[in-house]
């Protein structure tokens, strides 16, 4: 568990350094793409992502509001694909690739993007971790708000 707590802190100090002014006012949560091959999980079925989720939300909300879901990876589709699908999706949008959301290891990859302005500033984070508990592979799409 020390990993993923490791993982969100660094992640997290990431964000709140990287959240720069654009102008544009803020995004939904229900205007996230999601990759059509998801499927939204439920807390409780796997024991990785609901830790994941909980140190993220616990970090973050002090800060400010984060909106996340949970969603079951099929077994054929890599985190290439949804990397590249996440890319596309937002490639003519005002989100702007944050370097310090990217990591790939053995245990989760990230990437994430900012946008916003003083008052609406915004980051949104993708997180991919394949089976390991024999669970499943998850993604977390998360939006955080100040």
């Amino acid at each position: 568990m020390q990993p993923i707590r490791s993982i969100v802190a660094v992640l997290l100090a990431a964000l709140l350094l990287t959240l720069v002014g654009c102008g544009a006012p803020p995004v939904t949560f229900a205007e996230v793409p999601v990759h059509p091959e998801m499927t939204p999980m439920e807390r409780g079925s796997n024991s990785i992502a609901d830790a994941f989720a909980s140190s993220l939300e616990t970090s973050l909300t002090e800060r400010g509001t984060v909106e996340l879901q949970l969603y079951s990876v099929p077994n054929a589709v890599m985190w290439e694909e949804i990397d590249g699908f996440y890319s596309s999706a937002l490639a003519e949008s005002d989100w702007k690739l944050a370097a310090e959301l990217q990591q790939e290891s053995a245990g989760i990859n990230t990437t994430g993007w900012m946008r916003g302005s003083f008052a609406s500033e915004q980051g949104l984070m993708v997180g991919y971790a394949p089976d390991m508990l024999g669970d499943g592979a998850f993604l977390i799409v998360a939006l955080f708000s100040e």
